[in-house]
Formats: C-alpha cells, structure tokens, sequence
C-alpha cells in the first residue's frame, strides 16, 4: 500500500529496497505508530499527523512570509538588475532574441520568460520580479516533503521540508535568479520518478509529469543536467536490483533530454564570449562554502541532537522506514554533484560559484533526513519535536530580516546635493562601474541619470581587472536599452577633460596614459575626480594591440537600439 498525497490516510510500512514503495506487511491499520499514548505529546503528535495538510500550509505560509520579508527589505544585486533589463523588455519576442543574440545574463529561458511576465503584475517591479523565485521555492518545498513522506513517513516528511526552507540557499527564494527554479525542478524531478516507478493505474501520467519536470529543470539551468544524470544513476541501480530495466522511465527522462537539445543549440552559444575570460575565477573556498551553506549545521545537530536524546530514554522502535536503494544512490551522487561541477568548471565553463551546487541541498536534506530518522528509531514523536526545535532555531534570521526598515532603492548619491557637479557643469559625468551605472538609470532622479555616462572598453578592461564580461554585459545592455554608453579610445579623442565617478579600471588604463586625476570629494560609494588628460597623448594612435577580440566585435555598437 502507498499512500496519496490528497485524501488518503497514511499506512505506515516497510519500504521496499528496489522501488521505493511501501509494503503492506508491517502496515498498522491505520494507526500511526508510537502514538497509542495518551500523553499531550502523543496527543499533539497524533494532531500534526492527522492534520498534516494544515500543518505543511502553516510551513508554506511562513516559507512565503520569510522569502518576502528577504525580498522587500534586500536591494537587487547586480544579476537581478540585469535581469530587470531582461524583464523590462517591450516585448517577449525582443527579450528572447536578446537571450538568443547578446544575453545580459547567460540563462536558460525558464526564469527570463517568467520575471518578463511578473513584470507585468501590479506591483513594484523589484518586487515583482522576485514572486516567481518565492513560488519556485514552495513549490520545492513541496516536493521534498511529499517524497520524504512516501519514503519514510509523515513527520520525516516535515523533517525534510523543515531542513529545506531554512537552509541558506533557500534564501535564493527571494532573488531573481533561476537558481529557485533549478531547485524547484530537480525536487519535482525526484518526486515524480518516485511515483512513477509504482506500479499502479496512473503511471503513465506519472511518466509524462517525469519527462515535463526534466524538461522544466533543464530549461531552468543548463547545470540541471549533472542532477538529472543522479536520478539516471539511482534508475539504473534500481534496475540491477530487479534484474530488469524499466525503460519507459528511462525513455521519458531521455525525450527530455532531446527536447531540451534544440533550445540549447538556440540559447547557449551567446554565452561562449563570457567563458573566453570568466569574471569569477575557480578557488577551492567556493566549493568548501557550498557545502557550508548546504549542509546548514545549526539546523542539522539541532535535529541529531533532540532524536539521540529522545533515543537514549528508549524511544527507538525496533522496526522503522528507510530511504530505497535508488534514491540513497541519487542523494549520494546530489551531494557530490558540486565536486563535478568544480572540475566542469576547471576544463569547460573556466568559472564557479557557490550558487552553482544548489542542488545538493536535495541531497543533503534526503540524507539528513534519513540519519535523524535512524537515530530517533522511525519514532514519529521523536522526529516530529526535532523538526519544531530545529524550525524554531533557526527563524531568527528571517524575523530580523522582517524587521529592518524597507529598502529604498534609490543610489546612495541620488539625495544628494548636486554641488560639485553645478561647479562644472560643461564637463561629462563618466562612470566606469556598470553596476552603478545601472542603478543610476533605474533609481536616480533625472539631473543625475541624464548626466552620467558609462565608459567601457573590453581590451582595458582585461588587460587591467582580466577579465572583459562586465563590458560584454555593458555592451548588451546598451544595445537593449539605449542608455549612455561610450568607448574609452573613442571618448578621450574628443574630450580632454571630463569628471569620472568610480575607479575600477579606468583609474588605472588613465595613469597609464598619463592624465592628471584630481580628487573632489567622496561621495556615496566611490569618490569623484576631475581628470584632465595631455594635450598630446598616444591615446590618439590606436596600436594592434588595443584592437577589440573578435568575440566583441559584433557587440560594439553604441548608437544602434533593436526595434
């Protein structure tokens, strides 16, 4: 016997070892074990359980209140404010062709396709374009609980979803980046080959939802396809141990993988001249900080501690559920999925983050979930107080969070008193920090955004920061948008004097050309200049060596704005 997610009541039983299902050989008549007490612990037990439904709504509920509280009091980080450029599109036609020709953010199409659509909803659009990130993360949480329930019981189920919307990555609920949705994919992934390899009447739909959540994880992420790779490996071990092969789950997960395969074609190669000379560089802190974030330790001792303790008074049962063969293989291979990714990023992509392995969230959150079980010996009551404790411990973050002040999105410089700038106000404003610059165009009030102009050179910028993505992304950014943007050869030909916001590489690519820099005032983040270049300068006779990489050329064009 198994049990449904809606309307049926849960029969506890052994699982078995090759398909993960139940058996209906040590089931308890609808009774759920360890909770024929009459204690108020048993009695709140027997409540949770009975009203489990209530309970995971309560658990969404404060998933969703914590991931708002994040987004409405956190500033868009620099992908989000490219993503907003993304968003604000005129059309989805014009922001799929951005995506295809000059990407701003190298993504699959999934969480572009949907912030363009959340930034239609009535609501601040910085705002807005964070709610399908929120929902992505519910809905991973869902996920989680409902294939944790089916492998080791209702309470573990809560356990799971417990250790999921507390984790730090979870945090990523409230950005607008497709690593929710990545989340979200890979979780739904896992719960539906689960329940299609029950043999049962609605398999089919269960293989058609299989193909649909491969599909959703790969077009949310391109780094999906080393997870699903853990849910092949976890079929196959399940295979050997029947002795047969279930090839239409295989087949699904396949058809998946060739449906996917055209839009990689589309999307994937605008993103090759990022690779040449990636931004973030390859340090083993990274990898060591996934697992940090990932294996979120407070919440998880927590837990081992209320179960070894519960245990030692002899709550233990003799007989308990355990996670199958097959999904212990993918956990397993979830978690180490990071190391992959590192040595991917050492021979292909030449770049890591820690975001990168958010999937071994699953992972660890399957295998957490399986250790608090066996220490508190399947016994409901122990798991379910070790899941309170643990969501209780670790709410603090997130009420502090509801509790600061509302972000104010303006830039730092945008209140202030234009002095400085009324002193020279025939001189341009140039900026060589594209993030500011973004935030100058969407926040600042016009004396100020219609002022400022963004230099940028991909040459400069790799000889002097190594790497020249933050010029493609500026590049692109201009084609889409159509705000300032000039070269820095083509500018300092006709400008002799200007003043310069920001430091980054300019400062340094200006010293080398022997300009005098002359400092104002700090104001805000970065400190303003008044630059006054030689009248005689080699930056009037452009060498070879300053021509721009082929990978650039197609991009270098400052006054053309796609209709």
């Amino acid at each position: 016997m198994s049990a449904n997610l809606i309307g049926v009541p849960y029969n506890h039983g052994r699982v078995s070892s090759t398909d993960g299902i139940f058996d209906d050989s040590n089931h308890f008549n609808g009774r759920i074990p360890g909770l024929h007490n009459t204690g108020i612990l048993s009695r709140v037990s027997l409540a949770f359980l009975h009203y489990q439904y209530v309970v995971f709504g309560l658990i969404i509920f404060w998933v969703v209140f914590d991931m708002t509280a994040v987004a409405l009091h956190t500033p868009l980080g620099t992908d989000e404010l490219m993503a907003r450029v993304s968003a604000e599109s005129s059309s989805m036609s014009r922001m799929l062709t951005l995506l295809r020709d000059q990407p701003v953010n190298v993504d699959a199409p999934v969480f572009p396709i949907l912030a363009y659509l959340a930034a239609k909803l009535p609501l601040p659009i910085d705002f807005a374009i964070r709610v399908p990130a929120i929902l992505a993360i519910c809905v991973a949480v869902f996920a989680i609980f409902a294939l944790v329930r089916d492998q080791l019981g209702v309470a573990q189920g809560f356990l799971a979803a417990t250790f999921l919307s507390i984790n730090a990555f979870t945090l990523f609920g409230a950005r607008a980046r497709p690593y929710a949705f990545l989340l979200a994919a890979v979780a739904l992934v896992l719960f539906c080959w689960q329940r299609a390899i029950r043999t049962n009447g609605k398999r089919r739909v269960w293989l058609v939802a299989l193909f649909c959540s491969c599909a959703l994880a790969l077009l949310s992420h391109y780094f999906a396809a080393v997870s699903i790779f853990a849910v092949v490996v976890g079929e196959i071990t399940r295979g050997f141990l029947r002795r047969k092969m279930d090839w239409p789950v295989l087949v699904a997960i396949s058809l998946a993988g060739l449906a996917f395969l055209p839009v990689y074609l589309t999307f994937a190669p605008a993103g090759q001249p990022y690779r040449a000379h990636p931004f973030d560089r390859l340090f083993g802190l990274d990898l060591i900080q996934t697992y940090i974030q990932t294996v979120n330790f407070h919440g998880s001792l927590t837990a081992m501690a209320m179960a070894g303790l519960a245990a030692l008074f002899g709550a233990r049962k003799k007989k308990h559920s355990s996670l199958s063969a097959p999904i212990w293989v993918a956990a397993v291979l979830l978690t180490v999925g990071p190391l992959f990714l590192f040595a991917a990023g050492q021979i292909y992509t030449h770049t890591y983050a820690t975001r990168y392995g958010i999937c071994a969230v699953i992972g660890t959150v399957l295998i957490l979930s399986a250790i608090v079980n066996f220490i508190a010996g399947g016994n409901q009551k122990i798991v379910l107080l070790a899941c309170i404790v643990t969501f209780a411990f670790d709410q603090g973050k997130f009420v502090t969070l509801s509790r600061q002040p509302d972000y104010a999105p303006a830039s730092l410089w945008a209140n202030s008193s234009p002095r400085l700038l009324d002193q020279h106000p025939n001189l341009p404003l140039i900026t060589p920090d594209f993030d500011y610059w973004m935030r100058i165009q969407f926040y600042s009030p016009s004396w100020l955004s219609s002022r400022v102009i963004m230099m940028t050179n991909p040459q400069s910028m790799l000889k002097f920061r190594d790497s020249e993505n933050p010029a493609l992304a500026t590049l692109a950014i201009h084609r889409w948008t159509g705000w300032p943007l000039v070269d820095y050869y083509e500018f300092t030909k006709s400008h002799r004097q200007f003043l310069m916001y920001g430091e980054y590489w300019l400062y340094d690519a200006l010293h080398q050309d022997h300009a005098k820099i002359r400092l104002l005032d700090y104001l805000g983040p970065y400190r303003l200049y008044l630059v006054e270049l030689p009248q005689t300068s080699p930056l009037n006779q452009l060498d070879k060596g300053r021509q721009l990489p082929s990978s650039s050329k197609n991009l270098l064009s400052f006054n053309h704005v796609p209709e």
